[in-house]
């Protein structure tokens, strides 16, 4: 039987969000708002994919005003 500590989902959310920081070409936003349910500790399925929803909306929003000023 092995003697290694066996991870809890939570430590190993943590642990792939602190290694997805350094990851070029990710979305911070994205990271920022997974990030902020974690450390709130309300991630959940729904939560998560409504938080990535309103990041998704925020990017168009922005997208379509510049387009229309530019």
């Amino acid at each position: 039987m092995t003697k290694e500590k066996i991870k809890t989902a939570l430590e190993v959310v943590a642990d792939f969000l602190e290694k997805q920081a350094g990851a070029e070409g990710l979305d911070r936003d994205t990271l920022s708002a997974i990030c902020e349910l974690q450390e709130t500790d309300e991630l959940s399925k729904t939560k998560l994919l409504r938080k990535l929803e309103e990041v998704r909306t925020s990017r168009l929003d922005e997208t379509t005003t510049q387009d229309e000023e530019g």
